[in-house]
C-alpha cells in the first residue's frame, strides 16, 4: 500500500487510474508470497519455499539482498513487522505428530528479531494459529485461531507480547465459519478482516470496532470474494484479494473505507493476491 498512496492522492475511486507498470523484486526457484512492507519502507519481508521448506526472508529493496531470517525445519508463514520495525511475527508449522496423536505445538504464533536471531514463541497447543498482525503500540499480537472452537470455526484472538494466555476477541462458533487475516486501522480504532460464513459462501470484508470487536459490519457484498485486507497509511483505503463473476482471475481490489466503493487494479495477467 505505501507504493499506491501516491496513485490515490487526489483521486475518487472512480477515476482510480489502471497501474501502468507492475514491477518484480523477488526472482529465482520457488514461490514468494505473503509480502510485507516494513514500517519506513525500505524492506519488503515475505515467505518462500525456496529452499525446499517455507521459510521468511527479507529483502533489501535499495540493495535487492535477499537475507533469510528464519530457516529450519517445518514451515514459517505470514511475516508481519512490529510498529518499530524491530521483530517480525510470525506462524511456525512443525507437525511432529498425526492430527489423531495430537499435532502439540505444532501451528504457533512466533516472534523473531528482524535482523535474524532465535524466535520466540506466544502460543502453544494442539489448536492451528493464523496470519498475525501486531496492535499499533507494539504491546500485543492478534491472531486467527481455532483455539476454543467445536465446529472447525476460526475466531480472532490476542496475545501479549510479552507473554501471558490469548484471550478472544470474537468467536461465532459454526461448521465452516472463519475470521482471517485481522488487520488493524493506522489509528487504531478498527479492525479489518475477511469472513466466510460456511463452506458454500463467499470470503467478506468486514470491519469491527478495536475496543468492541463484536461491534461488526460487513463492508462488501457476498456476489463477489474477497479476503485479505491492508490499510493504506491514512486508513481511507483497504487494499485486499478479490474475484468477481467476469474477472479473468484473482485480482487486488481496492475498497474506500467511507463509502464501500472497490476499484479492481490492471496488474497485468495471471492472479495477483496478498496486497501490502
Amino acid at each position: 500500500m505505501k507504493a499506491l498512496a501516491w496513485i490515490l492522492g487526489g483521486l475518487t475511486m472512480a477515476a482510480l487510474p489502471a497501474v501502468s507498470q507492475v514491477t518484480q523484486i523477488t526472482e529465482g526457484p520457488g514461490d514468494d508470497t505473503e509480502a510485507a512492507w516494513s514500517p519506513d519502507g525500505t524492506k519488503v519481508a515475505f515467505q518462500s519455499d525456496r529452499a525446499g521448506s517455507m521459510d521468511i526472508y527479507v529483502l533489501d529493496l535499495a540493495s535487492g539482498q535477499v537475507t533469510p531470517v528464519v530457516q529450519g525445519p517445518g514451515e514459517s508463514q505470514f511475516p508481519a513487522w512490529s510498529p518499530d520495525g524491530s521483530h517480525l511475527a510470525f506462524v511456525h508449522v512443525h507437525l511432529t505428530k498425526t492430527a489423531v496423536q495430537g499435532i502439540e505445538l505444532g501451528h504457533c504464533v512466533h516472534i523473531v528479531p528482524a535482523s535474524g536471531g532465535e524466535p520466540r514463541r506466544l502460543t502453544g497447543g494442539v489448536d492451528r494459529d493464523h496470519t498475525p498482525t501486531w496492535s499499533r503500540d507494539g504491546q500485543s499480537i492478534l491472531f486467527s485461531t481455532t483455539r476454543g472452537m467445536k465446529d472447525f470455526a476460526v475466531c480472532l484472538q490476542r496475545v501479549p507480547v510479552a507473554g501471558g494466555e490469548p484471550e478472544t476477541l470474537d468467536a461465532q462458533d459454526a461448521m465452516d465459519n472463519a475470521m482471517m487475516q485481522p488487520d488493524i486501522s493506522p489509528d487504531g480504532r478498527h479492525i479489518a478482516y475477511g469472513f466466510v460464513n460456511g463452506f458454500r459462501s463467499n470470503w467478506c470484508i468486514r470491519l469491527a470496532k478495536a475496543d468492541r470487536p463484536t461491534r461488526r459490519f460487513q463492508l462488501t457484498s457476498q456476489d463477489m470474494s474477497m479476503y485479505g485486507p491492508r490499510w493504506s497509511p491514512d486508513g481511507s483505503v483497504i487494499a485486499c484479494t478479490g474475484y468477481r463473476p467476469g474477472d479473468p482471475g484473482w485480482g487486488i481490489y481496492l475498497l474506500q473505507v467511507a463509502t464501500g466503493a472497490f476499484a479492481r487494479l490492471d496488474t497485468g495477467e495471471g492472479n495477483s493476491r496478498s496486497a501490502t
